[in-house]
């Protein structure tokens, strides 16, 4: 497979070194401080791109799937070889996932679910899994919906769920910048209820006047979305209320707790424990004076996780 694929990339790179690039040797040739911000972003393009052809070089591409793309006349449709097996008679159709709300599985072994989407009129494929398990952990205790288990539902069983990742893998999984104003553009577009936004980080100010607390701020008076935002993970001493969550007074901030009956069932605790904060939930004041956290929840010992992580004996 290796040797596979350094064949098939030699002969994509022969291929593309054909093509024009003269306006990428221009913005190579200067100095970084007199390109452009399009030559900035030319040339960063390009390197990412090598960067990445040469980690595929050693680690190989991974699994490869057969697809096949068309359009109805009406909308685009998906077929996925998801077992590899060559039969695509047996596979779903699919549409994309912002149109359609449809998604598929890859075999039984991975049992991995994603969506598609479709780009460029049709030139652009996108298969898109999740890259870890946090938000299926917060939706699930939001909106799981078990009509034969009620006692496993969540707060609002089946309230329709948006899902939009901010973790940036380019900038090792920040939530911060770019991703967070395309979040927030997309809820507003979306014209959600309300965001949930169930992560946060140290704040140098605690004033409410960063990027981050202002966009989400603005989120809240513009289109009047509720936002409740964590309080933050850096507890347990005083005055760690966090971004955006502890210091932006027009979110819900939310810390977390546990409660004697919760100490006795999720934590085996032989006596009883007065309701309490966590220990590493952010507490108020912040530096402004603000309270910093509005709201105390559970917030340990929910368990829900995504299907893929479910395997193995039952």
């Amino acid at each position: 497979m290796a040797s596979e694929w350094q064949a098939e990339l030699s002969l994509v790179r022969a291929n593309r070194s054909r093509e024009d690039h003269s306006e990428l040797e221009a913005a190579q040739a200067k100095a970084t401080v007199d390109r452009t911000r399009a030559e900035a972003d030319l040339v960063a393009r390009e390197e990412q791109l090598v960067a990445w052809e040469e980690s595929l070089l050693q680690s190989g591409p991974g699994p490869l799937y057969d697809c096949v793309l068309w359009n109805d006349g009406e909308q685009w449709r998906v077929l996925i070889d998801t077992d590899r097996d060559g039969e695509l008679a047996e596979e779903k159709k699919l549409r994309p996932f912002g149109v359609a709300g449809e998604y598929g599985t890859f075999d039984g072994f991975t049992t991995t679910t994603f969506g598609v989407q479709v780009y460029d009129d049709g030139d652009v494929l996108s298969i898109v899994t999740v890259s870890g398990t946090h938000g299926t952990h917060v939706a699930s205790i939001a909106a799981s919906h078990y009509p034969d288990a009620p006692e496993r539902n969540g707060i609002a069983p089946g309230a329709r769920i948006l899902s939009i990742k901010i973790g940036d893998i380019r900038t090792r999984r920040s939530s911060y910048g770019m991703s967070d104003q395309r979040a927030a553009a997309t809820a507003a577009r979306y014209e959600v209820d309300i965001v949930n936004a169930s992560w946060g980080g140290q704040s140098a100010y605690q004033n409410g006047q960063d990027s981050n607390s202002m966009l989400y701020r603005r989120l809240v008076e513009r289109y009047g979305i509720l936002t409740v935002l964590s309080a933050g993970n850096e507890g347990p001493s005083y005055s760690t209320s966090g971004s955006a969550g502890g210091e932006v007074s027009r979110v819900l901030g939310v810390g977390a707790y546990a409660s004697t009956e919760m100490a006795h069932m999720l934590y085996a605790a032989v006596k009883d424990s007065p309701d309490a904060a966590l220990q590493f939930s952010s507490r108020g004041p912040t530096k402004d004076g603000a309270i910093g956290v509005d709201v105390m929840a559970p917030g340990q010992c929910g368990l829900p996780t995504r299907q893929s992580l479910l395997k193995g004996p039952k």
